[in-house]
């Protein structure tokens, strides 16, 4: 006899990418729609029929944690609220019904997502990463290697 489900990986993400002063209404409920919402109803749906041992896996961000400085409110707004969900369901799940749920937040990484922002997918990521700007004045990009424990971007293909 099945079981349900076991797993749960949530891995939600849609991104927006520019000052807030100019951000709609419509972008930034499409993206806390796809990324919390999406996340939480699943989430919920999902811990309905789960049994002791079964597991959720959320996908936040590092932007959920700290700013690199690329503007991108909406999305780092998202991914705050699914660590806080996190936390959360963890409390309400994990002794009473013996459900892990956890979080990840991976940093920048290039993928089909990423491609669609050519200041952020460019060769120049190497130059960025061993950077000697003063830290007042460091790009976007040079922040981001700042967080990456190995001071590296990837990409899904690489080792």
């Amino acid at each position: 006899m099945p079981r349900g489900v076991d797993v749960l990986v949530n891995n939600a993400e849609l991104v927006t990418v520019g000052p807030a002063i100019g951000e709609s209404v419509h972008g930034f409920r499409s993206v806390i729609d796809v990324n919390l919402h999406g996340s939480y109803w699943a989430a919920q749906a999902c811990g309905r029929v789960m049994q002791p041992g079964s597991s959720i896996v959320n996908i936040s961000s590092i932007l959920g944690i700290t700013n690199t400085g690329m503007p991108q409110a909406a999305y780092s707004a998202s991914k705050a609220a699914i660590a806080g969900v996190t936390r959360d369901l963890a409390q309400q799940w994990g002794s009473r019904k013996g459900i892990r749920v956890n979080a990840i937040a991976p940093g920048f990484f290039t993928d089909a997502i990423s491609w669609k922002y050519p200041e952020a997918t460019s060769n120049n990521w190497k130059d960025a990463c061993s950077s000697d700007e003063p830290a007042n004045q460091k790009s976007w990009r040079v922040r981001w290697c700042g967080l990456h424990p190995r001071r590296a971007v990837t990409s899904p293909d690489r080792r």
